[in-house]
């Protein structure tokens, strides 16, 4: 094993507390008794982005877990123009930049959007009656994913996407509003309590343009991704071109 990196003892270490941090919120949301209106209901709690979201970003960080501990093994220091990457890490790319990233900034919008719309920001959009007691952890819950997408953004080099991947995030968040719409008729409620609320135009609207802000998200993301790691890239390029001559 080669000495490790400073890219890769912040990599880990990264990952580890964000990993602890995720571990006991799916404690809490393992051993809390919740009585909402629509959580016992069909589809439990996954018909919530913001629980996919938990236990989906506690996936990705047990894999870029394993992808820090063969780079360290390996000895792939993780930075740009740094040799090709190892399949792992291109698998861990594609999951953060296509999916991961899109999703959560995605979700955090919408929740400010809609919790403004209900007269109070970071409102448990669930049960206004539980927000007092839940106000912590459902802010948690739908601020979290974002915050450690753009820390990881920051600290942790993602090698960019290829143009067509904007499909991915498009059509998971098309999945999702079938899904939605599963819930709805076999339910025979809807999740969000701003759906119920909402007149039928309004409903399609919102369905309608939720895949479009997934997309648009990705978009910002690789755009948020180019100015942080931008300059690198491109002076590990000019480093490799002059290597070569």
């Amino acid at each position: 094993m080669k000495r490790t990196t400073a890219e890769q003892e912040v990599s880990i270490c990264y990952h580890i507390i964000c990993m602890v941090l995720t571990y006991f919120a799916i404690l809490h949301d393992q051993d809390s008794k919740f009585d909402w209106f629509t959580y016992q209901r069909f589809g439990g709690k996954w018909k919530y982005m913001s629980h996919l979201l938990l236990y989906g970003s506690a996936a990705y960080i047990v894999y870029a877990i394993i992808v820090d501990v063969i780079n360290i093994l390996k000895g792939y220091s993780d930075r740009p123009g740094d040799g090709k990457k190892t399949f792992v890490a291109i698998a861990r790319d594609s999951v953060f930049n296509d999916i991961l990233l899109p999703f959560s900034l995605g979700h955090s919008l919408v929740f400010v959007f809609t919790s403004v719309v209900d007269h109070g920001l970071f409102i448990s959009l669930i049960n206004r009656r539980k927000e007092n007691f839940l106000s912590y952890y459902m802010l948690f819950l739908h601020v979290f994913p974002l915050i450690f997408c753009l820390l990881e953004s920051a600290l942790v080099y993602h090698k960019s996407s290829h143009k067509g991947a904007v499909k991915i995030p498009f059509g998971l968040a098309i999945l999702y509003d079938i899904w939605l719409l599963m819930v709805a008729f076999f339910g025979s409620y809807w999740s969000y309590p701003f759906l119920r609320r909402a007149s039928t135009f309004v409903k399609i609207l919102c369905l309608a343009l939720f895949p479009v802000i997934i997309a648009g998200c990705h978009f910002v993301g690789s755009k948020f991704r180019h100015w942080l790691w931008g300059l690198d890239v491109a002076t590990a390029e000019i480093d490799g071109k002059q290597k070569d001559e």
